[in-house]
């Protein structure tokens, strides 16, 4: 007989938090739990993760979106069953320039906003353009706006994939590339890996779960409160996520020992993120009296949608009935609690939605102003003293994906030990030979790692080794054939090392080509080949490959450059003029500038 002791059996672990267990997928799920699933999949997390669906439309059509940093405009529509993102840009009310890219899932349950992915060879990206529901607009995707317009070359990462959606078969050693998307939050994700559980239930092994508990499968329910909590925290803790291992954290485990979360503190107390609910709740002298849990106010298996407002009222009065509020302006107020005590707006993420801040308290409307922050202080969420390792971890991904400061690259270089991360860093930091070194160290240590091996090729570059660099880029695609970018660098090391020899030329050519076959949509790659097939006199060639480029990217400017050399070749001085003047205009200090005006002239 088990004994139940914070979530555990009597062996400290659920039978599904053993290595191995599989997982089943929702549609097992609802075979036998078929009331709780339709109820369920009206939920927001229900609803995460979809096929565009005409059935399915709540966006209004038409308005396009003009972003003036990129002067490109977007619009949305649908051509028979696809539903199509165009980016398109206008000169004179000409249009100069067209791309289409059909959209192959939406992310958003529908009730904030709707954002579109395209999944080229498996490679999943983010549309530029979101459907904001509130104010039933269009605008630029979250991120993209003031000059930070990535088009359709934002990688949807695991992190990103896993809190929308089911677990996805990421393929290691890639950013972004899948074998295989779910559709959807499935029920796994708070109840752990289902086969132990199915396996049991059609061998008629049942547990009366009114007496007991089914160790088979965890019920976040009849978890210690921390535990619980860490069920909704994998997916509603925004901040920067530090892994401890490579293991995947299973409900009913502490999310700690998988990884540690960290804030970043903003100036202004009142700015709160549209995932950031169990940090703004964790505020709360209501939580810390340990009398609060999500699921006092929500019900997972249930839309808040359908959630009559009473009961929300209901769960404050349980420790605050005796409030004192002049009855008046209760009545005023409809005596809904959350109305005086958590503020509706804007989240400091998100454009264009209002959302709750989890921050229950009293609400004053006459707050100091934000204070300006000299220095930025990580705050970890999920441990009260997270080992020094972590910290500076979280300094390096703060360095990566937020502000490439140099103070917070010396943070995360004091607390490392990581060779490949702290070799990461000595790079930016721009430290080579230690950089080098700590590099070199992380390859003996683990010689299968194509991201390592990389990462050497980049050190060896920025040192001017470019042959060592192309060995380097070379080893780390052998390891990984879906590392696209390793071809490309290997093309681009090779031509600097053997400048205009023709067997380099045409090895650059093929791992060009290869790189383009893995990743058609990069048009640096397609610009590479470009070069490539120019400087081999295939003309004919080089126009189509850097067509393609420039189809992808206008603007690219490595694309601008080659096709003007190319037009020349081909004896259009008049259309190399042209590329020129667009090159002048969209950058006016590319290097290779000077050097191309003396060819036309």
């Amino acid at each position: 007989m088990s004994i139940f002791i914070h979530g555990c059996t009597n062996d400290g672990q659920y039978l599904n938090h053993r290595e191995g267990v599989g997982y089943v997928g929702s549609q097992t799920c609802v075979k036998c739990h078929e009331d709780v699933a339709k109820d369920y999949f009206q939920t927001g997390m229900g609803r995460s993760f979809y096929r565009p669906n005409r059935e399915n439309i709540i966006e209004i059509f038409g308005p396009a979106v003009y972003d003036p940093h990129s002067d490109f405009y977007y619009r949305a529509f649908w051509d028979g069953d696809s539903m199509i993102v165009e980016e398109y840009r206008l000169d004179n009310q000409d249009t100069v320039y067209r791309r289409r890219e059909k959209v192959d899932y939406v992310v958003g349950s529908g009730r904030q906003t709707r954002s579109y992915l395209i999944e080229r060879n498996g490679f999943v990206f983010e549309a530029p353009i979101t459907w904001y529901v509130v104010e039933k607009k269009w605008d630029l995707s979250p991120g993209y706006e003031n000059g930070a317009n990535s088009r359709f070359s934002r990688p949807i990462g695991v992190e990103c994939m896993n809190c929308h959606n089911a677990f996805a078969q990421h393929v290691p050693g890639t950013v972004n590339k899948y074998r295989h998307v779910p559709l959807g939050i499935d029920c796994e994700r708070c109840h752990g890996p289902g086969e132990i559980h199915v396996k049991r239930m059609e061998n008629d092994q049942t547990v009366d779960v009114g007496r007991q508990i089914d160790y088979s499968i965890v019920n976040p329910a009849k978890l210690a409160p921390d535990l619980a909590f860490d069920v909704c925290q994998q997916c509603h803790l925004s901040g920067l996520s530090v892994a401890k291992n490579e293991k995947r954290f299973v409900p009913g485990m502490r999310l700690s020992d998988f990884y540690e979360v960290f804030l970043v503190p903003d100036a202004d107390p009142e700015k709160f993120g549209i995932s950031s609910h169990a940090a703004r709740l964790r505020k709360s002298k209501c939580f810390s009296s340990g009398k609060l849990s999500c699921t006092v106010c929500h019900d997972p298996h249930k839309t808040t949608a359908l959630r009559p407002a009473e009961s929300y009222r209901a769960a404050c009065m349980k420790c605050h009935a005796d409030c004192k509020l002049d009855l008046s302006l209760r009545a005023a107020r409809q005596d809904r609690c959350a109305d005086c005590h958590m503020r509706k707006g804007g989240t400091a993420d998100i454009p264009h939605v209002r959302f709750t801040d989890h921050y229950i308290r009293v609400l004053k409307s006459d707050a100091l102003p934000p204070k300006t922050l000299e220095y930025v202080e990580l705050l970890c969420a999920t441990s009260d003293a997270p080992d020094a390792e972590s910290v500076a971890r979280a300094h390096l991904m703060y360095y990566e994906r937020i502000a490439p400061k140099p103070d917070i690259l010396e943070k995360a270089l004091a607390g490392l030990k990581n060779p490949f991360d702290k070799g990461k860093a000595l790079l930016y930091a721009r430290r080579l030979n230690e950089a080098e070194k700590e590099m070199r160290i992380a390859v003996e240590n683990e010689p299968k790692r194509a991201e390592y091996r990389f990462y050497l090729g980049e050190i060896f570059e920025a040192q001017e080794k470019y042959a060592a660099a192309a060995e380097e880029y070379a080893r780390a695609l052998a390891l990984n054939e879906h590392l696209s970018e390793a071809a490309a660098k290997q093309a681009h090391a090779l031509i600097k090392a053997r400048p205009g020899d023709e067997n380099t030329l045409r090895q650059a050519r093929e791992l060009f080509s290869r790189a383009a076959n893995v990743k058609p949509g990069d048009p640096n790659i397609w610009a590479g080949l470009a070069f490539a097939e120019m400087n081999l006199d295939n003309l004919s060639a080089a126009r189509l490959a850097v067509e393609r480029a420039l189809a992808l990217d206008p603007d690219l400017a490595v694309g601008r450059e080659n096709a003007a050399y190319i037009a020349l070749l081909s004896g259009n001085k008049d259309v190399a003029r042209n590329h020129l003047k667009h090159l002048v205009q969209k950058h006016p200090r590319h290097p290779g500038l000077n050097r191309l005006r003396a060819a036309l002239r």
